[in-house]
């Protein structure tokens, strides 16, 4: 066997490591089942070119993040809606600027976590790490269709707002309730030592084909 095809057999084995992870852990609840809060409404207007949201997150430990739910009015979103999921640092107190977005659709539309008249539209994205102790900001929104967002309030850790945006402009912080939505993911963990001798051997493998060409 050649080392080129060596290097192609590690290289799709450490894609495969990479991407085992699970990403049905829900690692950031804030739905409205889950808060116990009071709707503050399911109404508000939830589109990518028009008005959207999003809200802030933090973690004491690095995440990889890989999937999200937002939750509105029942009769809003249905499945393969294209949407984007966009993420932006953190500027004082307002989000600053885009450091991730990504175009996924709706691949589940059901009432998990979501309360009477609403409910659950999850996507799930090629990832973002989310380094431990940083805050960002994220939310999801429709390309072309018109969905809504729900907004709760009595969150705990909570402050009753949401980041509301106009576009990719930053307008104000909306005081309509926390954003109703889930992070799914999972903890990034350190490359075990075989990962990183199968990640060496992959290099090793690259670098010999490159030196026969």
């Amino acid at each position: 066997m050649s080392f080129k095809t060596i290097s192609k057999i590690c290289v799709s084995a450490l894609l495969t490591l990479a991407a085992s992870s699970s990403f049905a852990a829900i690692i950031w609840d804030y739905s409205p089942v889950a808060t116990n809060g009071t709707s503050a409404g399911d109404n508000y207007t939830n589109q990518l070119a028009g008005q959207h949201f999003a809200e802030k997150v933090s973690f004491n430990t690095n995440m990889f993040v890989g999937g999200m739910d937002i939750y509105n009015h029942s009769s809003f979103g249905q499945l393969n809606d294209a949407v984007q999921i966009t993420i932006w640092n953190t500027n004082g107190a307002n989000p600053g600027a885009i450091v991730g977005a990504f175009t996924s659709f709706a691949s589940i539309v059901d009432t998990n976590g979501a309360k009477a008249g609403q409910h659950r539209l999850h996507a799930d994205f090629t990832g973002f790490s989310m380094l431990a102790n940083t805050t960002y900001w994220i939310g999801m929104a429709p390309v072309s269709a018109t969905w809504t967002q729900t907004g709760i309030n009595g969150v705990a850790g909570g402050n009753s707002t949401m980041a509301h945006f106009v576009g990719a402009s930053f307008v104000q912080h909306a005081g309509i309730g926390d954003m109703a939505f889930r992070l799914h993911g999972a903890a990034a963990a350190v490359p075990e030592p075989a990962s990183m001798a199968l990640f060496g051997l992959a290099l090793l493998g690259l670098g010999a084909a490159r030196r026969r060409k």
